[in-house]
């Protein structure tokens, strides 16, 4: 069986990192986004001329942290307890991503996941 890639979705004002090396992740947009390119390296240049730009860099590794965090906690909650973990935070989700693709990052089939929404929108 082929291994899916992780999929790593960006809401609106949010800031991720995304690995400077060959990787399997897929990263999708939920809405419009600008997105920037550049290296540690060239944050570092650029942070010499202008400390201020660190926090911009401390920052950026703060929110992946926290992502990861929330990542790592989804995928060890028992299946039940993911639709609320999910949905409280982001509500909206369902009108962004496919079902499968829902399912998948929740990491339960799509079956679960059809009747965790049934169960929570009687």
């Amino acid at each position: 069986m082929r291994r899916l890639a992780p999929v790593r979705y960006a809401i609106s004002g949010e800031s991720l990192m995304i690995p400077n090396h060959k990787h399997r992740y897929q990263f999708i947009a939920l809405s419009d986004c600008r997105t920037y390119r550049t290296s540690l390296r060239q944050l570092e240049e650029i942070n010499a001329r202008n400390s201020k730009v660190f926090h911009l860099y401390a920052n950026l590794r703060d929110k992946q942290q926290t992502y990861l965090d929330y990542r790592h906690k989804l995928l060890s909650l028992n299946n039940q307890d993911k639709y609320d973990f999910v949905f409280d935070k982001y509500p909206d989700l369902r009108s962004y991503v496919k079902h499968h693709e829902l399912a998948r990052f929740m990491g339960i089939s799509s079956e679960l996941l059809r009747r965790l929404l049934r169960d929570h929108d009687c």
